[in-house]
């Protein structure tokens, strides 16, 4: 069965003083597969800005652009319709989502935590992920800003906190360490507000999708914007600027089936 979501992404970047010449590169906009059809799709930036429109290595769709004259503040506003069938992605697997990257590589402290529960796991590919995801789940403590973006997995472990972005690195370490392909996605959950990570695990011919921060395998209610082997494939918004000054970031997301 399809259904129909519409989204509202609004970020506000305020800054504490005057910048220029200001580029930037967003993953704002769904992608489209199998599973995810982009129905609709606008989007509005403010300073006005001419931008071009690309795909990257993991096939996210990119929105690069630059804003030359002063200002204080970028705004983004990405809107649209998607059309959804159930999370189950027929898609090839590429040999980078069965390797550590910098944000997944585990020390031995989790190589201990794995070789721990290795007696208590499911022979069966999709099951074992079931359970790292439990045990992500039950692990960490969701707590805001007690992470940033360039936390490893295995400082998580180490830490027992953090938010959606480190359960996904966290799950993620440990399915590869068990010989299962994973790779992390951001994007819209319905009733979050936010951004939000996830991990898509390669079982049978087909991805499937896990939230190991609510402990749920998905169906429908996720729009995906971008995948890769960790968060730095994939950033929403990425941008480099002259001046010196401290910003501000406000982010909502509104997703409503229709």
């Amino acid at each position: 069965m399809t259904k129909c979501y519409k989204y509202q992404f609004n970020t506000y970047i305020s800054f504490s003083s005057y910048i220029h010449q200001h580029s930037f590169k967003l993953r704002c906009v769904p992608m489209s597969n199998s599973i995810q059809r982009l129905a609709k799709s606008e989007v509005g930036l403010e300073p006005f800005a001419h931008i071009e429109r690309t795909t990257d290595f993991f096939n996210n769709r990119i929105i690069t652009g630059e804003i030359t004259r002063e200002h204080d503040h970028f705004a983004i506003k990405s809107s649209g319709l998607v059309e959804m069938a159930p999370y189950r992605l027929r898609e090839s697997c590429h040999p980078a989502y069965s390797c550590f990257s910098n944000l997944t590589t585990p020390d031995k402290a989790m190589q201990e935590w794995s070789e721990s529960l290795a007696p208590l796991m499911n022979k069966d590919d999709w099951k074992r992920a079931l359970q790292i995801a439990q045990w992500v789940n039950l692990l960490i403590k969701y707590t805001p800003q007690a992470t940033d973006t360039t936390t490893t997995a295995a400082e998580v472990l180490q830490l027992k906190q953090g938010v959606c972005q480190d359960y996904a690195h966290l799950m993620i370490a440990m399915c590869r360490m068990n010989d299962i392909a994973a790779r992390y996605v951001c994007g819209f959950m319905q009733g979050e507000g936010v951004t939000h990570a996830w991990v898509e695990v390669y079982y049978d011919g087909c991805w499937l999708a896990i939230d190991p921060t609510h402990n749920r395998t998905i169906e429908y209610g996720y729009i995906k914007l971008a995948q890769g082997r960790d968060a730095d494939d994939c950033p929403v918004n990425r941008g480099v600027f002259t001046g010196h000054a401290i910003q501000t970031t406000r982010v909502e997301v509104i997703v409503e089936e229709i």
